[in-house]
């Protein structure tokens, strides 16, 4: 892929590295898959590789989601951006509930 993506998140130094990690494996992957559509490659060693670059990618992508859900940075940045979207009330919700005295 020649138009390579630039990001910022508010997210931590790790995720940063996790998700450029990934964006690595899916450029890899894509541009080997093409390569052999193109050039009409059909044998078990590559089905191999692809399978390997395929793999690579699924990994790197379960390391990316495994450490945003575990990630105390990455939560505030999710919740926050999701307040600010309006996906997510300004407070938290209560219950109006009668006390029975």
């Amino acid at each position: 892929m020649k138009n390579a993506l630039s990001f910022k998140t508010a997210a931590c130094d790790k995720y940063e590295q996790l998700l450029k990690e990934c964006q690595r494996a899916l450029v890899l992957l894509h541009e080997r898959r093409e390569q052999v559509r193109q050039d009409r490659l059909a044998d078990l060693e590559v089905g191999r590789e692809l399978l390997t670059l395929q793999a690579r990618y699924a990994k790197a992508y379960s390391a990316l989601l495994k450490h945003s859900k575990n990630c105390d940075r990455c939560q505030f940045g999710s919740r926050f951006e999701k307040r600010k979207s309006g996906e997510l009330p300004e407070t938290a919700p209560f219950s109006l509930s009668r006390r029975v005295t």
